[in-house]
């Protein structure tokens, strides 16, 4: 007892320097059973180990069934008896007549050894005596969704606590992917858009560049470093802080980046200039477009905000918000390089940024379409598959959520940042190029001197003389 005392103390302490959750147990079928996703270690040290305890307030009497398993193991816990296709689940004085489990073993779960065997992680039942309670310590050895299941086996009432332990974790599990994605972008990020944002400036001081390009890149490297910095500081205030500032910034950089889509497709739009139709293209549609996305992303964001393992909001969102972008893309990509110009006066007041990089922009809203679908059609099913039960939908994607659940197309606005850089930058320097041509051209026609007719008719009667 003592032993095991001082073990949970152990970890207890070890808990505040990693992230540690607590949950309730109790009578109540909503509290009967709680879960939570963790990753561990596939080489098992005890002094560094995750781990999930069970503790129980004292009673004055009555015992409590637990145990704790991997949800996925859970179809092998009780046993058939021959001919029958219910289980027993418990260990009771009728199974132990039966030889299902030992007298000692009286109130706990029933787990036979095949299942022990064939079990993907270790299943621990214990029957907990109220009046003397014993904490339960379960190490985690590996990735899984894990869970502690506690039955009242004769107290009439009982109140207990799962605590599940990362010594080395600062975010919940089902973060931790995020946090590694951005641990490797930030960097990477930084360093080219700084050297894009450099390029642009310099161009622009002698240049007719469009300078807001160098504040897109300022922006987007600023919501990169503020997401990197949250998922950093794990859960704390100043972590929160970041992320709400991550948010207003991310929706700041893709409305930038839509808006300047926009300025390409209205710049290849076929009607005259004060036609009604190029009036709604070019004055009405993009604004409608931004607030009606600017209103679902803020949906989106604080389902992320709030997200649990267990959360399936963020996948409705995603439905939604993927339908709405994948309209968008399509329709820009269709309109940038199906239209034409109708007017030699329009298409020689096109830019050469428009001429330039128009259907090059369009290639890469078609492809990030394909992208889009697949990430709408994952949610869906997910969706439908688990059927609004959210430890089933914890226990199948908890590990990939930071790709396809939550905030999915980020990545993607980062591509098409990435994109608009790269082309104008591209546009830069075939300006700055046939500004050199040209200017070459007119010193050639400024150093040309044309030989008079007088002059060529005087050399002719000079060799007549001769």
């Amino acid at each position: 007892m003592a032993i095991r005392t001082f073990a949970v103390l152990s970890l207890l302490c070890r808990s505040v320097f990693g992230i540690q959750r607590s949950f309730v147990l109790d009578q109540q079928w909503a509290n009967h059973q709680r879960c939570v996703d963790m990753n561990g270690d596939h080489a098992f040290q005890p002094s560094t180990a995750s781990s999930l305890v069970v503790t129980f307030d004292a009673a004055a009497e009555g015992s409590v069934s637990v145990v704790v398993f991997e949800l996925g193991d859970e179809h092998l816990g009780g046993i058939h008896l021959p001919g029958a296709q219910d289980k027993e689940i418990f260990c009771n004085s009728q199974n132990v007549e039966r030889k299902l489990c030992k007298e000692s073993q009286i109130g706990e779960f029933l787990i036979s050894d095949h299942a022990r065997a064939k079990a993907k992680h270790p299943m621990i039942t214990r029957a907990i005596d109220l009046k003397k309670p014993i904490a339960i310590v379960y190490p985690v050895q590996g990735p899984g969704y894990f869970c502690a299941a506690a039955y009242s086996h004769s107290a009439k009432s009982y109140s207990g606590t799962l605590l599940a332990i990362d010594p080395n974790g600062i975010l919940p599990a089902f973060r931790n992917g995020l946090r590694t994605v951005y641990t490797f972008l930030a960097p990477l990020w930084f360093f080219l858009n700084s050297i894009w944002i450099y390029y642009i400036t310099q161009l622009a001081l002698t240049q007719l560049i469009d300078p807001s390009m160098a504040t897109l890149g300022i922006i987007s490297i600023a919501q990169v470093g503020f997401r990197w910095g949250s998922l950093q500081l794990g859960e704390s205030k100043a972590a929160s802080a970041l992320q709400i500032l991550w948010y207003g910034l991310e929706l700041t950089q893709n409305s930038v980046v839509m808006f300047m889509i926009h300025k390409l497709v209205a710049g290849s739009e076929a009607s005259p200039p004060d036609s009604i139709r190029s009036k709604i293209v070019r004055r009405i549609l993009p604004y409608a477009y931004l607030a009606v996305f600017s209103v679902v992303f803020l949906l989106a964001s604080l389902a992320d905000f709030t997200a649990t393992a267990e959360s399936t909001r963020p996948a409705i969102v995603t439905i939604f918000l993927g339908i709405y972008l994948f309209v968008g893309a399509a329709a820009a990509a269709f309109m940038l390089v199906g239209r034409r110009t109708t007017t030699h006066e329009h298409q020689r007041g096109l830019s050469m940024e428009e001429k330039l990089i128009r259907k090059p922009l369009s290639f890469a809203l078609a492809v990030l379409c394909i992208p889009i679908i697949a990430i709408v059609g994952f949610n869906i099913w997910a969706i439908l598959k688990v059927g609004g039960d959210g430890t089933k939908f914890a226990h199948m994607f908890w590990h990939s959520r930071f790709g396809t659940i939550d905030m999915p197309y980020e990545p993607l606005f980062l591509i098409l940042v990435m994109a608009l850089l790269g082309l104008n930058t591209y546009q830069a320097q075939r300006h700055d190029e046939m500004t050199d041509m040209k200017s070459m051209e007119t010193e050639g026609l400024m150093s040309y001197k044309p030989v008079s007719m007088d002059s060529s008719d005087s050399v002719e009667e000079e060799r007549e003389e001769k």
